[in-house]
């Protein structure tokens, strides 16, 4: 089948934008561009991006299907305000996401960058408040039988108080509640990879947030996971993968009123003085 590199030569004006863009050079010209080398296209889709006629289809993909530019009107003073304005969940209803939604922020989050536009981030997510809470109890269990052992590094012996808040008082430290979580995980191996689950994550977060979804990362989650191998076996996570983080999320129980004041991170830039 091969990438599918078409051109429509009637709406083609030869402006060569396709050419200068592509991030590895394979599409030649020849009174209409051309693909040289399709065993080194990345799948970017640049050239089907960058052509103003929408004469260049690839991969099967119809221009014509793509959202235009002209119908992006986002003002960046109101994009600052909301990233500002995110704020950490945690405390969540139980009340659970649609599939819908569930599938629009999966959709979303497809188009996070990726190292060498690999797309390998692997997404789990748990669909219902009974799944995660299931998720949650099968971890203390194997948490308790791992404390057996004897083995548990110095620093993770703050487990224990996670573990204690959950079984003595009900206290959910890990998932604070919340009907949902993802976890990315990618295979092993691959360059930045971890790089890009944590990428992922950022897409999922701020997209989340714009439909009024919190979120709030688990680093206590992927701590669980770097000492219990068979949360990947429960989750149906594939074995070759790696795990990248852990995310829970769900609609906020809380409401905040406005943007905390942060300094500027620590920050030099070359060539100013």
């Amino acid at each position: 089948m091969g990438i599918n590199f078409k051109i429509d030569e009637n709406l083609c004006i030869g402006c060569k934008k396709c050419v200068t863009d592509c991030p590895v050079s394979i599409i030649g010209f020849d009174k209409v561009p051309f693909m040289k080398d399709e065993t080194h296209c990345l799948k970017c889709q640049h050239c089907l991006a960058v052509c103003p006629t929408g004469a260049l289809s690839i991969l099967g993909k119809d221009p014509k299907n793509s959202i235009s530019a002209d119908m992006i009107n986002l003002d960046s003073s109101e994009l600052e305000k909301f990233i500002k304005f995110r704020r950490t969940v945690r405390k969540f209803k139980d009340n659970e996401l649609s599939e819908e939604t569930l599938n629009k922020l999966i959709e979303a989050t497809s188009y996070a960058p990726s190292g060498h536009n690999s797309k390998k981030t692997f997404l789990t997510i748990t669909a219902s408040k009974l799944e995660t809470d299931n998720f949650l109890a099968f971890m203390m269990r194997e948490f308790e039988i791992y404390l057996k052992s004897n083995t548990l590094p110095d620093a993770y012996s703050f487990l224990k108080y996670v573990h204690y808040q959950y079984k003595k008082k009900g206290d959910d430290v890990t998932f604070r509640g919340a009907p949902h979580i993802i976890v990315t995980s990618i295979p092993k191996g691959l360059t930045i990879s971890y790089v890009d689950t944590i990428i992922a994550l950022s897409y999922f977060e701020i997209y989340a947030n714009s439909l009024g979804v919190g979120t709030v990362w688990s680093g206590i989650g992927r701590y669980f996971f770097e000492i219990l191998p068979n949360l990947k076996d429960y989750l149906k996570i594939p074995e070759e993968n790696s795990i990248g983080y852990v995310m829970a999320f769900g609609i906020p129980d809380v409401r905040y009123y406005r943007t905390v004041q942060h300094e500027k991170l620590n920050h030099k830039i070359l060539g100013l003085k």
